[in-house]
């Protein structure tokens, strides 16, 4: 449920930002991180995104056929880049920071996670996939943050933009197919939604792992 996850980033962000931390959002530059960016400009925090998201967000605006007509790019942020970064960063106040890596593997990430390493009051979220031995996978691992002196709490919140359960089923009821494939996502995870189609009287295979098929075709 897409709408939980997002509310329990808003509560994380705001109890992060209300005890004077910093909260690190390691997100692609695009995709999720436009969406994070977006949805947390809403509301009265503390928020700064990386340059490089910006202007993916800037680009996506420009393809109007591709977003709600009401859609406006946010202005509750501040824009960081090489020219402010370190700045902002060795103040004494609270943030909720974008950056866009997700896995955390470039000399940026390097530079956010000093200046939250020694702090307890500051957190990280980890909100995708990540791979194995990459900085965003091990700080995962409450062994790596002891043995490297890492004090913020590390946690996933896993934050997609893709379709959720609802969004399938609303979509199948709009284009009312003869046959459906899901795929992108655990066989596991798919089960109770190859069982409702399977209900609509729809033929339906999931492409993940080994393929399970419910339904007459």
């Amino acid at each position: 449920d897409q709408a939980e996850q997002y509310n329990n980033l808003y509560e994380i962000s705001r109890a992060v930002s209300g005890r004077n931390g910093k909260l690190l959002l390691p997100v692609p530059a695009n995709g999720r991180g436009i969406d994070m960016l977006v949805w947390l400009s809403r509301f009265d925090l503390p928020l700064y995104a990386e340059s490089s998201i910006i202007k993916n967000m800037e680009a996506l605006a420009a393809k109007k056929q591709w977003l709600r007509p009401d859609f406006q790019i946010p202005c509750r942020f501040t824009a960081v880049d090489n020219t402010n970064r370190t700045k902002i960063l060795n103040t004494n106040r609270p943030g909720i920071f974008l950056f866009g890596d997700g896995m955390m593997t470039s000399a940026v990430s390097g530079e956010y996670l000093d200046a939250v390493r020694n702090d307890p009051r500051s957190e990280i979220i980890i909100s995708g996939h990540t791979a194995k031995g990459t900085l965003a996978n091990r700080l995962l691992r409450e062994d790596y943050r002891i043995q490297n002196g890492i004090c913020p709490a590390v946690s996933r919140l896993t934050i997609k933009v893709h379709c959720d359960e609802d969004d399938v089923l609303r979509l199948v009821s709009r284009v009312n197919p003869k046959f459906v494939m899901l795929f992108h996502s655990k066989q596991s995870a798919c089960t109770a939604l190859l069982e409702k189609l399977a209900a609509k009287n729809i033929s339906a295979v999931c492409g993940t792992g080994i393929c399970t098929e419910i339904g007459s075709r």
